[in-house]
């Protein structure tokens, strides 16, 4: 007879210098969610051993290549976008991706069992697809990266802005 193991999360306890400790505590990363990226790191250091047909030094490279073009992104939203952002179009940008993601969405309604993260990847992609009608000065050459970088700008301040609402 086969004996059922049943496999239970694990808590672990992370050591952090006071000055990362300090940088992690700072309003811009109020939102942040630190287990994600913990989990997230640790996954990648297994797959990146376990996954020998790619060399280590390859991913890391080309994570630190993809980790550039998110900063690039945010910084570009922050110098070049948020110096000539208002609410109203920010307000009718996410209005607008709002509705495109319910239109979507609305395909699916028949489909059992639609996850709420299903439907919020669905708003971020139509927002990110709709960018640069509302954002024209977003450079045209740049990865996907980029723009989820520049995308994380403004969905922070949005974010921020219904919270402060309430």
């Amino acid at each position: 007879m086969w004996e059922r193991h049943q496999l239970s999360a694990k808590n672990i306890t992370l050591y952090m210098p006071a000055e990362i400790a300090e940088k992690m505590q700072l309003e811009q990363f109020k939102e942040t969610n630190w287990s994600k990226i913990a989990r997230d790191a640790i996954e990648n250091y297994i797959n990146d051993r376990t996954q020998v047909s790619i060399p280590a030094d390859l991913l890391q490279k080309l994570q630190a290549e993809m980790n550039t073009e998110y900063s690039n992104g945010r910084k570009f939203a922050v110098e070049e976008i948020g110096k000539d952002l208002t609410y109203s179009k920010l307000a009718n940008f996410f209005e607008e991706a709002q509705r495109l993601a319910d239109v979507s969405a609305a395909k699916y309604a028949d489909d059992e069992g639609i996850e709420l993260s299903s439907l919020s990847y669905t708003c971020d992609s139509e927002a990110k697809s709709i960018l640069r009608k509302y954002f024209d000065n977003v450079p045209r050459d740049v990865s996907s990266r980029y723009i989820d970088g520049v995308y994380s700008f403004l969905r922070d301040i949005w974010g921020r802005l219904n919270q402060q609402s309430k």
